[in-house]
């Protein structure tokens, strides 16, 4: 059997699995609904809860195993074939992505003149080392870099809540729009996805017994999360500014000040320090994913077994690498950023459902078979 992880560090691998680099969320939730942006978050929070104990529930069946493993059993080797190669998209191609997002952020306000090879390079350097390290040790380091972004992150929410107008933030709810806010929750759905980095835990009936308790603890955590970074930037910005700019959350931290914190009431470092950590973490949890898979593989090669995982994370994140500086521009960044987002409405929704319900077909089936003989 793998190893089995706590159940509290499944809080830290969602938050890092679904939080990144957050600084569009308030202009994403607040474009089409306004200020009743809040509404949509909590409709996304129950929305996602369904797949995401779907995921639980699976690997708890198939103990000690992850999905690449268990779906060899549940659908045969041909057809987990495709479906373990979409997962290895879906994991991969978030390192590119989100290192390119996070990196082009911090030259723009910080770095200007640095390459961005560089950047990129020391970046997915750690988000390797962090992966390579394996489950157990991954969600200790998620936990700390974690733990330091939501204290970095409550400094913020404070800092733009006590300065900015409550009056920003009305209409609070607008009764009229309540089939507007059910369309827009499937729209912005993809900002909580992230909790198929579970797929590739193994978990134990026996040690995970109160798994679904810390999951439910993550995604509350998330949701709170998103409502302060919402509430926060319009509060300080006002609708009107919130949906022109996508780093409206960095604009809106940069016209606070503190003044009792002195040299450091300027709370930009506070904010580019909590967007570093999330996507340092997301990044990591990614290669994990892909690495975890595509070791799967190797393994039915001649390659020792000892070196593959570590071989296996070298390779996603080179390959991250290379992607990374090839996207020419902001928008070809914004186009495969599209293109992920569909993989992941296939990985994270639609196939932890279909695979939980085929499960559910066989488990009965295999009891009304027992029962029979």
């Amino acid at each position: 059997m793998k190893t089995i992880i706590e159940d509290k560090y499944i809080i830290f691998l969602v938050f890092s699995g679904v939080v990144g680099l957050f600084t569009n969320i308030p202009k994403e939730y607040g474009t089409y609904v306004g200020t009743g942006g809040w509404v949509i978050i909590i409709i996304d929070l129950l929305l996602i809860l369904p797949p995401s104990f779907a995921i639980v529930w699976l690997n708890k069946q198939y103990e000690g195993r992850i999905i690449p493993e268990y779906l060899v059993e549940i659908l045969g080797k041909y057809i987990s074939l495709p479906i373990n190669v979409l997962y290895f998209m879906r994991y991969f191609m978030l390192v590119p992505l989100m290192t390119r997002a996070l990196l082009g952020m911090v030259k723009s306000t910080s770095l200007e003149t640095t390459p961005f090879w560089p950047l990129a390079f020391i970046f997915l350097t750690c988000a390797c080392y962090a992966a390579a390290q394996g489950i157990k040790s991954l969600s200790y380091i998620c936990q700390f870099f974690i733990l330091t972004a939501l204290i970095l992150s409550s400094i913020l929410f404070f800092a733009l809540l006590s300065k900015g107008g409550f009056i920003n933030l009305r209409p609070f709810f607008v009764k009229e729009d309540i089939p507007l806010y059910f369309k827009e929750s499937i729209r912005n759905l993809r900002i909580f996805f992230g909790a198929g980095v579970l797929l590739v835990v193994p978990f134990s009936k026996k040690d995970n017994k109160k798994t679904g308790k810390y999951l439910w603890i993550g995604y509350t955590i998330i949701t709170l999360f998103y409502l302060f970074v919402f509430w926060g930037t319009v509060s300080v910005a006002g609708i009107n500014q919130t949906v022109l700019f996508d780093d409206i959350f960095f604009i809106a931290v940069r016209s606070v000040e503190i003044q009792n914190l002195e040299i450091l009431k300027r709370l930009d470092g506070f904010a580019i320090a909590a967007f570093t950590f999330t996507s340092l973490m997301m990044v990591a949890v990614d290669i994990y994913g892909a690495a975890v898979i595509f070791k799967y593989y190797l393994e039915k090669t001649k390659m020792p077994k000892k070196i593959t995982f570590s071989f296996s994370c070298i390779t996603v994140s080179i390959l991250g690498f290379i992607l990374c500086i090839l996207i020419p521009s902001t928008f070809a960044l914004r186009k495969y950023l599209l293109i992920s987002y569909k993989i992941s409405w296939v990985t994270s929704m639609i196939l932890p459902i279909v695979l939980f319900i085929i499960v559910k077909i066989k488990m009965r089936i295999n009891t009304e078979t027992s029962q029979q003989n």
